[in-house]
């Protein structure tokens, strides 16, 4: 049973939605993503 939260999560249709994570980018080269948090989560 998992027992916390990941930065996203998929869906019914294996997309990837936001759980912990309010939005995020990856680099050009796709190296390197930048996650921007929701508000209150540390």
């Amino acid at each position: 049973m998992k027992i916390y939260s990941g930065l996203v999560k998929s869906d019914a249709d294996l997309k990837m939605i936001p759980d912990l994570a309010e939005s995020w980018e990856g680099s050009p080269d796709g190296k390197t993503f930048t996650f921007h948090l929701k508000s209150g989560v540390k």
